[in-house]
């Protein structure tokens, strides 16, 4: 993209709130915001064609009809939001979010391309997960995955600093610990579920009634 077309310019200038910046980069050809963008509620299936960078303020793309995040930015330093719409990946998203990640109420089947750290929450609710693969490993408040079809909390977050919410059970901070994912077998939730944060050892201890 050698330049903006007139319509990119109208598109960017319409809904970014402040500034933003653009400047010819055969490799990247990539916009920079320097505030807010939000194009939310727009019925919007595509962020017209503009390949976004860094955004210092927040991304807000929700409420739309996009069944990718093609063209998203590259690191957020506010909030990103791409909740209701029609994606089933999140390729393309953001890999840097300084405080909270959107994505519930869409088709998603994988969290692949996720960022692998968030500053405050991760929301991915009422989406078609089996699987936390890809999910971010350190959330800094809450994470959220209630309302899929989990079988396993395969590649959850390895540290959540508030609470943990799959729906069938709720982890508060001071239980993200083995006495808290044992609280949950005692309270009759599946072991498949609880597994992957317990040991073999321990799986085998609780079974024994040694736990």
């Amino acid at each position: 993209m050698k330049t903006l077309t007139k319509k990119q310019i109208e598109f960017l200038n319409e809904y970014t709130r402040g500034s933003w910046s653009w400047q010819f980069n055969p490799k990247t050809g990539e916009v920079d915001l320097h505030d807010d963008f939000c194009c939310n509620g727009k019925n919007l299936k595509s962020l017209a064609g503009i390949k976004f960078g860094k955004v210092n303020g927040s991304f807000d793309c929700g409420h739309n009809q996009l069944t990718s995040l093609e063209g998203a930015p590259k690191k957020v330093r506010g909030d990103f939001y791409c909740h209701n719409n029609k994606l089933t990946s999140l390729e393309g998203a953001p890999q840097k979010v300084g405080r909270s990640f959107s994505c519930c109420y869409n088709k998603l089947t994988s969290l692949e391309g996720a960022p692998q750290k968030v500053g405050r929450s991760f929301l991915c609710h009422n989406n078609k997960l089996t699987s936390l693969e890809g999910a971010p490993q350190e959330v800094g408040m809450t994470f959220q995955c209630s309302h899929n079809k989990l079988t396993s909390l395969e590649g959850a977050p390895q540290e959540v600093g508030w609470y943990f919410d799959c729906g069938a059970f709720r982890l508060m901070k001071e239980e993200w610990n083995l006495a808290g994912w044992l609280r949950i077998l005692e309270g009759g939730h599946s072991i498949i579920l609880t597994l992957p944060y317990l040991s073999e050892d321990d799986v085998q201890l609780y079974e024994l009634g040694l736990l």
